[in-house]
């Protein structure tokens, strides 16, 4: 499959795949250090909106390659 043969690819991280992944497991991992329900909340919001955009730019991707 296309997608697994992405995700490890040097475009990925070229295309800015790999900083957005990462991104949205950092804010996830901070939501799950703090007591703050309000930063808990923040930062939910922030790892979902980071996959979202590392979603985008793999299906990007996918569609470039099948061309």
């Amino acid at each position: 499959e296309i997608t697994t043969r992405l995700v490890g690819s040097e475009m990925c991280k070229e295309t800015g795949y790999h900083e957005e992944s990462c991104g949205g497991l950092n804010y996830r991992r901070a939501s799950e250090e703090t007591t703050d329900e309000c930063l808990t909340e923040i930062f939910q919001e922030l790892s979902r909106d980071e996959y979202r955009h590392a979603r985008q730019i793999l299906t990007l991707l996918e569609k470039q390659m099948s061309i």
